[in-house]
């Protein structure tokens, strides 16, 4: 569990792109062209590439020429290589010649953890008609929080997130999405839509289709006009859905991928190596916060059940409203009260535990011969080494992908069939349960998907016809969902205190702009950049003309409730280094059971995180 995407190269030298900087900055002869009487903002950008760099210049230029020229202001950019600055430990002690600068989510914990106050604190620029102006209700907290952070101690942890000082906001972001190959779907006989859960809710064409990311249909209840049938798995005669605008749940996923190696001789069904979206889908994580120790605990393996709140309530003082999931320190809370868990029964809804999460993502790449746990065989549809996994998918070797969605133009040039996206795999419950075991048979192997509008023994023993519907709570109709979350990587601009010419409220209402939704609709246009408002990026971002993909809405709904990796929880790699090779190589294999890993890691990893000077709040 590492770092992914590109392991951007960096900006090189400091003191070169400083070189490029001195006319604008009061110590040259003159300002940029344009500029006239207004206030240089120099800002050094990051994260820039073939695939962005236009669109950075735009946004600038759009700047320049527009909000900039009210506000004052004139922004000069210095853009590199397209990755990580190096050297800002040093650089921003004194005398730093940008006004503005962009930082990714995995770098800034490292800066302000020296303790040396790098950065001006936002919130002081952030008034409400500000927030109003650049639409920042509509940025997701997870996006927003992993950028705040106070920059001194308390009890000789830095807390950050929900609370904190914010240092930084939102640039860019990217998120993991579900890479499909359209041809393969062609291959297999699947009727490909895109119709998101709420239209689905109103839709004349597909009034009769179920919200599934993939479901098949009897012929008998044909799901709309111009749908093809095909034969499934177990040998029926059906029509197969695939809707990329709604997530698989954890039983189509499996089921799908085998199929496709089962019937079309595909080599894997699915390839991934996050574990995010399983566990956060309900509410589970690789660590939680031991309240009564003061530090965090490896949970990977924790057995507690998570909660689906299924009306508004008050947890340990946090509010949660009717389809949240509670945040761990507070399912720990009520699992360890009875006298709260007693009192919130009706309000909450029970969901697998971080444990169970963990077992169903190793399990897809466990060979079905060997075992996650006692009594549980791998589903074997996935890759068990993440050697070459691109290039598994991109080969037509895999029809599943879950990776970033920096991808888009790569893998559209490399796939002459057709590419496209669609959310992570979620937990969803339907009504009866959505598999069946063949001619009564236990096992993965006998396991297959309920075909809607065909009949089955319900758990009384009478035949009911399944009607793929999600199942909902009785008084409350709140369906039964987990959380819709990508782990995504960000960048955000933020102000260096240690500046040369100390422009900090001119640049901050440069930083303020490029945030809004104005300008991040210029950055979606590079078709592997989702912009930081929800509204945007569902609605008119989705439709650009110059998407990369068709469905770049998907790339969007992923961020609802974004989060980084586990490997920018803290400081870098190192809390993870003492027992991922073990999880990675032998775990995910089958080579060992998952209880044999904690117990021959749990204790290793506590002590990893026990040294970790950092504390997130709010997640």
């Amino acid at each position: 569990m590492k770092g992914k995407f590109k392991h951007l190269a960096a900006f090189g030298v400091l003191a070169v792109l400083a070189g490029s900087a001195v006319a604008a900055t009061g110590c040259g002869p003159k300002k940029p062209e344009g500029a006239g009487n207004r206030t240089v903002v120099m800002y050094q950008a990051a994260f820039d590439d073939t695939d962005t760099r236009a669109y950075y210049n735009e946004l600038v230029n759009t700047y320049n020429s527009g909000q900039g020229v009210t506000d004052n202001v004139f922004v000069q950019m210095v853009t590199g290589s397209g990755g990580a600055i190096s050297g800002l430990d040093n650089a921003l002690m004194s005398g730093y010649p940008y006004d503005v600068v962009q930082i990714g989510d995995t770098q800034i914990k490292g800066l302000v953890s020296t303790g040396r106050k790098f950065f001006v604190e936002l919130d002081q620029y952030l008034t409400a008609d500000v927030k109003a102006s650049m639409e920042y209700d509509q940025i997701p907290a997870g996006l927003k929080n992993r950028f705040c952070m106070n920059q001194t101690t308390e009890n000789n942890k830095y807390l950050a997130g929900e609370g904190t000082a914010t240092l930084g906001l939102p640039m860019t972001n990217v998120p993991h999405v579900m890479w499909y190959n359209v041809a393969a779907m062609k291959t297999a006989g699947i009727n490909v839509i895109s119709v998101s859960e709420t239209e689905l809710e109103t839709s004349e064409q597909y009034a009769k289709v179920q919200p599934h990311g993939y479901a098949e249909y009897t012929e008998s209840h044909k799901p709309f006009e111009g749908a093809k049938t095909s034969k499934n798995e177990a040998g029926q005669i059906v029509y197969k859905v695939f809707n990329d605008r709604i997530a698989m749940n954890w039983e189509e996923t499996r089921c799908l991928s085998r199929a496709f190696m089962t019937q079309y001789d595909f080599e894997y069904g699915y390839i991934s190596e996050w574990w995010y979206n399983y566990g956060w889908s309900v509410g589970g994580d690789c660590v939680g916060w031991d309240e009564t120790a003061g530090a965090y605990k490896f949970t990977i393996g924790d057995d507690q059940d998570n909660y689906l709140v299924l009306a508004d309530v008050t947890v340990n003082g946090r509010k949660y409203k009717a389809g949240d999931v509670l945040l761990y320190e507070d399912k720990a809370k009520v699992n360890s009260d009875a006298t709260l868990k007693t009192t919130l029964q009706n309000s909450l809804h029970v969901l697998p535990s971080m444990r169970d999460a963990t077992l169903e993502f190793n399990r897809l790449s466990i060979p079905t011969s060997k075992y996650a746990d006692t009594g549980l065989n791998g589903y074997g549809v996935s890759a068990e080494s993440l050697a070459n996994r691109t290039s598994k998918f991109t080969s037509g070797k895999c029809p599943f992908y879950n990776e970033s969605y920096e991808n888009a133009n790569t893998f559209k040039a490399s796939m002459p069939g057709g590419v496209d996206i669609a959310p992570l795999t979620q937990w969803r419950e339907y009504q009866g349960g959505s598999t069946y075991q063949k001619n009564g048979a236990s096992g993965f192997a006998n396991e297959y998907l309920k075909v809607i509008g065909e009949t089955y023994k319900n758990g009384k023993g009478e035949d009911e016809i399944y009607t793929g519907e999600l199942n909902k709570d009785e008084t409350t109709g709140t369906p039964f969902v987990g959380r819709v979350t990508a782990d995504t990587v960000a960048s955000a601009l933020f102000l260096p205190k240690n500046t040369r010419n100390k422009n900090y409220d001119a640049a901050a209402k440069f930083v303020v702009w490029a945030a809004s939704a104005d300008a991040q609709k210029i950055l979606a246009k590079s078709g592997v950049l989702t912009p930081n408002q929800l509204d945007a990026g569902l609605g008119e971002c989705a439709a650009y003309e110059t998407n990369v993909l068709k469905n770049s809405w998907a790339a969007a709904y992923m961020t609802q409730n974004c989060d980084i990796g586990d490997f920018a929880y803290f400081l870098g790699n190192t809390w993870i280094t003492p027992w991922s090779s073990v999880f990675n190589n032998e775990v995910r294999k089958g080579d060992k059971t998952l209880t044999d890993f904690l117990s021959e890691k749990q204790s290793d990893a506590d002590k990893a995180l026990a040294n970790m000077r950092i504390r997130m709040m709010g997640r």
